[in-house]
């Protein structure tokens, strides 16, 4: 009767071609934003920033900005160029989208001329041929509000506080 003989090699061989084929898997990345929340005036600007975790190119893949729940196009940009036209029309000459560090992954969509009705959620998306992440975060827009005081100079007190994004009070004496 033979007994069957096992290499060593053929177990190492086994195990690199698993090592292989799980290497060569096409890597998933995530969609990060370094803040969730944004606070922006009436009439100012906001910079909505994104990036591909890990840091890698986007030059040709899909870059999308939606505000709402992918209810408004916001911004497109595909395949190295930006794609203009299919935004809704009141972000027309508005928007400015930097991505002079692309290259590494991280965009930024620039609003200008902020208006109420650009308060809400936005979602930066990134696609390639295999994969999509996206990120959401939160635009807070106020109104300014101006405080004019009158009188006599001398000693006062003055309180004031807001209500966006959370509650903060702010104490000082005039004099």
């Amino acid at each position: 009767m033979m007994t069957p003989k096992y290499s060593y090699f053929s177990g190492y061989y086994v195990g690199f071609l698993f090592l292989q084929v799980m290497t060569s898997t096409p890597e998933k990345w995530t969609v990060i934003t370094p803040m969730g929340h944004l606070v922006a005036t009436v009439g100012g600007q906001a910079e909505l920033s994104c990036q591909l975790s890990p840091p890698q190119s986007a030059e040709h893949m899909e870059v999308s900005w939606f505000q709402g729940n992918h209810s408004k196009l916001v911004h497109l940009y595909r395949d190295g160029h930006e794609v203009n036209g299919n935004a809704a029309p009141e972000y027309a000459n508005r928007i400015e989208f930097v991505k002079k560090a692309i290259g590494d992954g991280k965009v930024t969509l620039r609003l200008h001329n902020i208006s109420i009705s650009d308060n809400g959620p936005y979602q930066c998306s990134f696609k390639d041929s295999e994969f999509r992440g996206e990120a959401v975060m939160n635009l807070s827009v106020t109104e300014a509000r101006w405080l004019d005081i009158k009188g006599q100079r001398g000693k006062g007190y003055v309180s004031c506080e807001t209500k966006v994004p959370s509650a903060n009070t702010y104490a000082g004496s005039l004099g």
